[in-house]
Order: structure tokens, then C-alpha cells, then sequence
């Protein structure tokens, strides 16, 4: 996908993010995410979804995961993310009243990426 806008691959990740954080007025990486989809600028998912990872922690952790399962790649680079931090997280994020007030299928989804994790490590 990097191969689509000449240089990108150059621009550090936090970059892109903060430059559409001020185009579009927006708050966190998981609407600069949202808003790449429903914009269609494919070009910069890839970058974002790498800065929501090198940034992930537990209070970011739902709203990543959400994002990760509304809008995900064919690499579920992001999926996978998650599903490793749940695994190295599991306590702090299992029971806290955010996780618990996510979508159920979300939690289904982040629970079947953690146990994929697992099995892949074996």
C-alpha cells in the first residue's frame, strides 16, 4: 500500500497521525482511523494502524480493539495486536468496566485473536 503515495514510507507514523488530527479537528488515533476509512485514504491506514500499536496501552486498549474489529485489513495487523497486548494484559483489561461494556462480538473477536496468539506461539 506504501508504494501508492511516493515518500509516504518516509514520513514517520506520528506525523501522518498528527497532520490529520489538525486537518480533520479530531481527538485520538481511533478516529484518525475511522475517518482514513470513511474518507477511503487507504495510503495512510497502514501507518496508523502501526502508530495505534506502538502506542497501545491498557486505557487506549478498547477503543484500539474496536477499531481493530469496524475496520480491519486483510493483515489484521491490528487484530493481531490486540489480541497479543490482551494476552500480556489479560487481568487489567478483562476487568475493567470498559472491556466489559464493549460489543459482545467485538469481545468474541479480541478473545479468538488472543487464543490464536497462544496456539501460535506453541
Amino acid at each position: 500500500m506504501m508504494d501508492d503515495a511516493k515518500g509516504l514510507s518516509e514520513v514517520p507514523n506520528n506525523i501522518i497521525v498528527n497532520v490529520m488530527k489538525t486537518i480533520f479537528g479530531l481527538d485520538d488515533v481511533a478516529d484518525v482511523l475511522r475517518q482514513a476509512y470513511c474518507s477511503s485514504i487507504e495510503v495512510i491506514i497502514d501507518p496508523i494502524e502501526r502508530y495505534m500499536v506502538e502506542t497501545l496501552t491498557i486505557d487506549t486498549f478498547c477503543n484500539v480493539a474496536e477499531c481493530a474489529w469496524d475496520y480491519y485489513t486483510e493483515s489484521m495487523y491490528l487484530q493481531k495486536a490486540c489480541g497479543a497486548f490482551l494476552n500480556h494484559n489479560w487481568m487489567e483489561i478483562t476487568h475493567s468496566a470498559e472491556f466489559l461494556s464493549l460489543n459482545s462480538e467485538i469481545i468474541k473477536h479480541v478473545m479468538i485473536e488472543a487464543n490464536h496468539v497462544v496456539f501460535d506461539q506453541m
